[in-house]
Formats: C-alpha cells, sequence, structure tokens
C-alpha cells in the first residue's frame, strides 16, 4: 500500500475493524491479523495518535496480548501470504493450535503442521512436538515467541509466577478504601488485588497507582472502582503527572525554584 494514500480516515476504519474482531477471535483471527499488519506495517498507530504499535494494541478498548498479536501476524503472514492457503483451512484448525506451531512452520512441513492442528487435539499435538524433535519435554512450545520483524526472541511471563510487595499492595488498598469510603473484607479482595496486580505487570508503580486513585476521587464525575481504574489508568496518568523526560531543563529550573523537585 502506498503509504502516502494513507488518510487518517482509513486509520480510523481499520482501528474500528480491529476493535470489533477483538471479540470475535477465534472466528475473525484471520481478519484480525490481516487489520494489525496493516496498522503494523503502515505505522497507522501515528494517524491514531499513539507513538507506537505496541502502546496502540495496549489501550484499554484492545488491550490485546503483544505475544498472541505476534503469532496472529506470523500465522498470517506465513500461511497466507507466503503459502497462499485458503483461509477457511486455518479457520477449521483454529488460532489456538496454530499458535502452537507456528514457530516451528517452514516451507517443507507447512501442510503436515496445518493438518496436524486441524485433526489433533492440543494435548496430542503437543505430545506429537515432542516426538517429532521440535521441542523437549521439559519445553513448553509457547515459551519462547519470535516477533516476526526484527527476529527477537522473547518470553511470555506467567501470571502465577509473578509477585510484588505485599506493602506495595497494602498502600494501595488502604488509599483506595479510604478515597472511595468502603470497606473490603474476605472474597471483596480477590478482584481488587488481580486489579492492582495487572497494574503492577503493566510496569504501573504504586506512587502512580495510588495518585490515579486519588485523582480519580478529586474529579471522576461517574461511579468508579479498581477496575475502572485498571482500563483507564494509562489515560489517567498524564492527567495529574509530569515524567522528567518530558520536562525542559527550563521547567525543571522553575520547579526547583519554587521548591518542587523535577
Amino acid at each position: 500500500m502506498d503509504k502516502s494514500l494513507i488518510s487518517a480516515d482509513y486509520a480510523h476504519k481499520i482501528d474500528q475493524k480491529i476493535k470489533n474482531l477483538r471479540y470475535s477471535i477465534d472466528n475473525g483471527f484471520l481478519d484480525l491479523a490481516k487489520s494489525l499488519k496493516d496498522v503494523h506495517d503502515n505505522k497507522l498507530y501515528e494517524l491514531l495518535d499513539y507513538k507506537t504499535f505496541e502502546s496502540y494494541i495496549a489501550q484499554p478498548e484492545l488491550a490485546l496480548d503483544r505475544g498472541n498479536v505476534y503469532r496472529f501476524i506470523q500465522i498470517y503472514e506465513k500461511y497466507v501470504g507466503e503459502y497462499n492457503v485458503a483461509p477457511g483451512r486455518l479457520l477449521e484448525a483454529g488460532w489456538t493450535k496454530l499458535r502452537t506451531v507456528i514457530p516451528y512452520v517452514n516451507e517443507h512441513n507447512y501442510e503436515s503442521m496445518l493438518e496436524k492442528a486441524t485433526t489433533l487435539s492440543r494435548s496430542d499435538l503437543d505430545e506429537d512436538l515432542v516426538e517429532q524433535g521440535y521441542v523437549t519435554k521439559t519445553e513448553v512450545p509457547d515459551r519462547f515467541i519470535e516477533c516476526p520483524y526484527c527476529h527477537k526472541s522473547f518470553t511470555p511471563v506467567k501470571r502465577s509466577e509473578v509477585s510484588f510487595p505485599q506493602e506495595d499492595y497494602k498502600r494501595i488498598i488502604d488509599t483506595y478504601k479510604k478515597v472511595k469510603e468502603i470497606e473490603i473484607q474476605g472474597k471483596e479482595y480477590d478482584p481488587v488485588i488481580q486489579s492492582i496486580k495487572t497494574m503492577f505487570m503493566n510496569k504501573r508503580t504504586p506512587d502512580e497507582i495510588i495518585g490515579a486513585i486519588e485523582w480519580l476521587g478529586d474529579n471522576a464525575e461517574y461511579e468508579w472502582t479498581i477496575h475502572t481504574l485498571k482500563n483507564k489508568i494509562a489515560e489517567i496518568l498524564p492527567k495529574f503527572t509530569v515524567r522528567k523526560a518530558e520536562m525542559s531543563e527550563e521547567d525543571k529550573r522553575l520547579l526547583k525554584g519554587v521548591g518542587i523537585n523535577g
């Protein structure tokens, strides 16, 4: 596609299509993959006011896992782009099993891999990958994800294996209860803790989360919960924080002059 002919209107149409497909992945993952590839390759995210592709797919309306997104694109590029496989055959296999085999697919085995993904159960497929020597018994097939563009590999973090300091949870929960003027008991803590952990895993600091809670308490014109904050924190942070990296030297001198450390 000629990038000079791309308009903001086209970018918004693709953006809306992706959001619609986000909730019907099983039947629409190829359309989703094609649209995401379009956004990535043609930098449509810039026309939608996002600095990077990663920040675009992380927006609250999408909240797509980066590893899944790149696997979607890999499946589309290899099977549709390189090997010209009919989309119907890929839909029959389903994206979850194609996601399992795609790291091992090449021009010599793409047909047999597609056949396995179509006919075998997920557990049988995992066993077959071990028997064929693609992975060892101690490996998890989805352990490493390769970016189809830079070809760097990264390891997805398993949520269950990550922990954060209890004192950070306590600070945030205490602030949440104080601002909302509520008490939390028993099982009511579970969704609160899960929302906080999600924000931690998205690299939000305790101070950022606490600041966002206080900002909502002072400014929100709608009923909100910690779940609301989890989904909207990326929109809220710029409203009350000024990051050092974004401040000019003149701004830093002015702030220091009135006793504020920039």
